[in-house]
């Protein structure tokens, strides 16, 4: 029962707070999971921590905005884009790009897994480009988008690397 000065909160603003932990909870899995991948000893703990992973970076794309702005402070067009729209985009290709990753270890025979690390991996180079636009153009509060670059940007190395080696 909440009290009649609380503000309901919504399940997204519930799940922004859970995902971080299980985001690094999962991480850490999938790092156990390789090693036992590379021992030749079992993929079911890798699987499930990518799977997982994927799901994790799909509902961080729908997660509320936590950008300080001032009643008074404007927002440029490419301002809304690399704080906004950017962040969605590429929490979706992280998404993509993880299912990848999942495809390739469990039908490594079957084309569809380079399909989907081809369609997550386009956008990420651009989304870097239209990010240090925003950057030289001075838009505020760009740390926010930091922390999704540390997972893209491997993301797609690694996206890179499975799609050249056969």
């Amino acid at each position: 029962m909440q009290l009649p000065s609380q503000q309901p909160t919504s399940l997204l603003q519930r799940a922004a707070e859970v995902l971080p932990r299980a985001e690094m909870l999962f991480t850490i899995s999938t790092v156990i999971g390789t090693a036992f991948w590379l021992m030749k000893y079992d993929q079911r703990i890798l699987s499930l921590s990518l799977a997982c992973l994927a799901v994790i970076y799909f509902i961080s794309a729908f997660r509320p905005l936590t950008i300080p702005f001032r009643e008074n402070e404007p927002l440029s067009f490419l301002g809304l884009l690399a704080l906004v729209i950017i962040p969605k985009v590429a929490w979706i290709n992280c998404a993509v790009i993880t299912m990848g990753i999942l495809f390739n270890l469990i039908i490594p025979e079957s084309p569809a897994f380079k399909q989907m690390l081809l369609i997550g991996s386009i956008s990420i180079p651009l989304i870097i480009i239209i990010l240090v636009m925003a950057t030289l153009s001075k838009v505020p509060h760009l740390k926010v988008v930091t922390p999704l670059l540390y997972r893209a940007v491997p993301l797609l190395f690694i996206a890179l690397y499975l799609m050249a080696n056969p």
